[in-house]
């Protein structure tokens, strides 16, 4: 079994951070996934406040933020299914159109009403989005279209989490690129309301990217203080802790005695195979051979104190005991486990009983 704890005041605090950061500019918080496995319903009521916008993937994840009686402007950042498409027109959502094709789908949708929708330019490399050189005609063309409302104008910035100096100078080119093609619009009277390119890391490594013409960002892993080294210096906190208990030990030879303690989840319950090791008593023990399906084994030979409940501590916010980026592995762990939400400034911690 999992267990995972989310403190809701640390979410609030990341995102008054990152809102005092650059106070100008709107904040669409994105909380596509189910919130990124915090729990959509519990994170949207504890944020309402604090944001301007809300950025979701999918039709059912707006229509639940609506039925919470929140009247944020929803941007659905995902495409549309061609049954979900005129259903969501028809709610008044925020769309990103990414091609032709999709557009032209959207327009027939709308009938007689007006899809409200963010023209995607591609950042590159992706297979998403308006080439820049397609944008200016694109936008004439809209004009002339009674039923599409273009109110946005948005790109993405896939290398921004990088820390490698070709990487960043790529990224800095790419927001300078997307900056002109909205000055040159503008310089021929096609200014559109909103304009977006920032995700979590480009709005924390590249200011410019909340400055004029910039007046919206969309804000995701930064709020849950999932950030890599590099953005401490924001004092940004993780947001849950994730962790399993000691369902048996055993002495193993090997040569030499080993204690080994089986924990009671593994990859069904969303263990990832890239997890090195897990803090027990507040020892790192690690993996003993490989997570397997329903348990996972840690070699806690010198770690005091060990028997059945033991609590082992899988995810406590750096990501350090896993290869790798730790959403990949911290999300599917949050989806699988059993949740529960706190909303004082310091965490609980869940007490198990053994008898």
């Amino acid at each position: 079994m999992l267990y995972a704890e989310v403190n809701l005041e640390t979410l609030r605090d990341n995102l008054r951070r990152l809102r005092e950061l650059r106070s100008g500019t709107a904040l669409l918080f994105v909380v596509k996934g189910d919130a990124y496995g915090h729990g959509l319903e519990g994170v949207v009521e504890a944020t309402a406040d604090l944001v301007d916008w809300f950025g979701v993937e999918t039709l059912a994840e707006a229509r639940t933020i609506r039925a919470l009686g929140i009247d944020k402007p929803i941007l659905i950042m995902g495409l549309l299914s061609p049954q979900d498409l005129p259903v969501a027109i028809r709610e008044g959502y925020h769309l990103v159109v990414a091609d032709w094709a999709y557009l032209r789908e959207a327009a027939r949708a709308a009938a007689r009403t007006s899809a409200f929708v963010h023209i995607l330019v591609d950042g590159g490399p992706g297979p998403l989005g308006f080439r820049p050189e397609e944008v200016e005609g694109l936008v004439r063309e809209l004009s002339f279209l009674s039923n599409i409302e273009p109110v946005g104008i948005c790109s993405y910035l896939p290398l921004a989490h990088s820390n490698r100096p070709e990487e960043i100078a790529l990224t800095a080119a790419q927001i300078a690129h997307f900056r002109e093609l909205i000055l040159r619009l503008e310089r021929r009277g096609m200014r559109l309301p909103f304009v977006h390119i920032a995700n979590s890391a480009g709005f924390l490594s590249f200011p410019e990217t909340s400055a004029e013409p910039f007046n919206l960002v969309r804000i995701g892993v930064a709020a849950y203080g999932y950030v890599d080294r590099f953005w401490r210096e924001w004092g940004l906190r993780p947001v849950a802790r994730v962790w399993s208990e000691v369902i048996a030990l055993r002495d193993h030879p090997s040569p030499g005695t080993v204690r080994l303690a089986l924990l009671g989840a593994g990859y069904r319950h969303g263990l990832s195979d890239r997890l090195r090791w897990a803090w027990v008593n507040g020892a790192q023990a690690p993996v003993w051979g490989r997570v397997g399906m329903d348990g996972t084994i840690l070699d806690v030979s010198g770690v005091p104190g060990v028997k059945r409940g033991t609590e082992v501590l899988l995810f406590d916010g750096t990501g350090e005991n896993f290869r790798g980026w730790m959403l990949p592995a911290l999300v599917p762990m949050l989806a699988h486990a059993e949740r529960s939400w706190t909303k004082t400034s310091v965490p609980k911690r869940r007490v198990i009983l053994t008898g």
